[in-house]
């Protein structure tokens, strides 16, 4: 009986730590930057964006009040000085409207760029930015 419960509190020991929640994030983080969307070429795209900082992981967090009338390929990413830097291309847009968070990559530099960017990689357009 001693081996079986040494063997069940090791196994307990090992098990995966699980990865932290949106919620837990957005509670436990550092705003760098919050803007509202302007819509481009045509497109209706509001709300809120906010770049946050969780430990060492950087968060775009698009608020409850975010909407986008749709296009084909919407993609997010960041610009410098209104140009899209494409290489910062990070994620399909999940959603049309409502709060979403995206991780971004470990080596994102915040001070690289000065406005988050909706685009639409298909037909190469911008369809919103957030200017911080």
């Amino acid at each position: 009986m001693k081996y079986l419960m040494s063997l069940l509190l090791a196994s307990f020991l090992w098990l995966p730590v699980m990865a932290e929640t949106g919620e837990h994030v957005l509670n436990n983080s550092e705003v760098l930057e919050t803007s509202s969307f302007r819509g481009d070429s045509g497109h209706a795209t509001s709300g809120t964006a906010r770049l946050i900082r969780h430990g060492r992981n950087y968060y775009v967090h698009l608020e409850n009040n975010f909407k986008f009338d749709g296009a084909p390929d919407p993609q997010l990413g960041f610009s410098k000085n209104g140009s899209l830097v494409k290489s910062s291309l990070f994620s399909k847009l999940t959603s049309n409207d409502g709060t979403q968070l995206y991780r971004l990559r470990s080596d994102f530099r915040p001070a690289d760029f000065d406005e988050l960017t909706l685009y639409c990689k298909k037909f190469n357009v911008p369809l919103g930015h957030a200017k911080w």
